[in-house]
């Protein structure tokens, strides 16, 4: 049963963080339309969405100091999980640059975009053993419910897949 949160968890996560980026171009409260139009260059709009989601995370441990200790960051609460990804992809990216990439637009989107392909890729890797895990429960009632979860995964990888397929490089 352990084995199964990490994966609602993450790509709840995801979903919640990806409907405010579209529907209102928001990034954890971040307004990024007026970020794109404030004239920063990448490297600062890259440091103001890392200390936003510092801070945010920073808030939730205020409330419980301990939860990051005794739970995994699976099981972490949703917008803490997206605030504590938001800041490790922002300080990657601003750790392993240098100054001439932060000068230029699209060689920071690029950087981001490998590193998104990068992470889609290492969970695309662990789909099989993930749905294998799913199914493999003790009891039957435990494997009805691990089956199903599994063919939701498989159905959600299968329109992703569709999805890439369709996108020319």
């Amino acid at each position: 049963m352990q084995e199964k949160t990490p994966q609602i968890s993450g790509g709840r996560a995801a979903e919640l963080v990806w409907l405010d980026v579209d529907l209102c171009y928001k990034w954890l409260d971040v307004d990024l339309q007026k970020t794109a139009t404030e004239g920063q260059n990448p490297k600062g709009v890259l440091e103001g969405l890392s200390e936003k989601a510092k801070q945010r995370f920073v808030e939730f441990r205020k409330k419980d100091p301990n939860a990051c200790l005794k739970d995994s960051p699976s099981n972490w609460p949703t917008n803490m999980l997206a605030a504590n990804c938001m800041y490790r992809v922002c300080q990657t990216l601003l750790q392993s640059s240098d100054s001439k990439a932060f000068e230029n637009s699209k060689t920071m989107f690029d950087r981001l975009s490998t590193m998104i392909a990068d992470i889609t890729s290492a969970c695309l890797t662990n789909l099989d053993r993930v749905i294998s895990m799913q199914c493999h429960h003790g009891t039957i009632e435990e494997r009805a419910a691990g089956v199903r979860s599994a063919i939701l995964l498989l159905g959600k990888a299968e329109s992703f897949l569709h999805i890439l397929r369709s996108q020319t490089l």
